[in-house]
Order: structure tokens, then C-alpha cells, then sequence
């Protein structure tokens, strides 16, 4: 699997986990809140979006990545994908939240 198909399948778990928090809720900032961004799933639901994509991608599989940050990944044909990053990156460190790890939650 690639190219468009790969990154059909990576939206359609995005969106699943997307739906999934806002039927359930997530908590950001100690508060219970129902619009959650990309953005989320990275920061609370990355193992539930890498296992599901794995779910879907033969051959893939999840790794968590760099302890100081607990982030889990799906790994593929030798890249490194995450929610927010469906195109996949050659090292992990280039995925977005490691390359700007200042970057603040968007308000949707």
C-alpha cells in the first residue's frame, strides 16, 4: 500500500479517532472538552491512532519514540507517520511536534 492509498486510510483513522473524542471527550488542560484537532491526537491519543492504522496497513507496525516525549508512531516501509504527519517523514525526528516542539494547541 501507498501513495493515495496509504494517505486515504491514514485520514480515515484520523477522522475515526477525531469522532471518537468528540463523542467520548478528552481532557486538555484539566478541562473536559468535545472539539478536538489533529493536534490532540498527538498529544493523549497517538497509540490509539498508530494501533489502528496498523490495524489497516499490512506490514506496519507502532513504536514509541523518544521517552522524554511518550509519542507512539506508525512505522512503515522505513517511515515514520503520526496524525499529524500522514505523508510520513524518513526520521522520526522530522515528524512536526519533534521539529517544533513548541508548537501550542490550535483552538479549532
Amino acid at each position: 500500500m501507498h501513495g493515495e492509498e496509504l494517505w486515504r486510510v491514514l485520514d480515515q483513522v484520523t477522522e475515526e479517532i477525531l469522532d471518537r473524542m468528540r463523542e467520548d471527550g478528552f481532557y486538555y488542560q484539566g478541562q473536559l472538552r468535545h472539539d478536538p484537532v489533529v493536534w490532540d491526537i498527538n498529544n493523549g491519543h497517538c497509540e490509539a491512532w498508530a494501533s489502528r492504522a496498523a490495524e489497516l496497513i499490512p506490514g506496519a507496525f507502532t513504536a514509541w519514540i523518544d521517552p522524554a516525549v511518550d509519542h507512539c508512531v506508525l512505522v512503515y516501509d522505513g517511515k515514520f507517520y503520526d496524525a499529524d504527519c500522514p505523508r510520513g517523514v524518513d526520521r522520526w525526528s522530522q515528524l512536526p511536534m519533534f521539529a517544533d516542539p513548541a508548537l501550542e494547541r490550535p483552538e479549532p
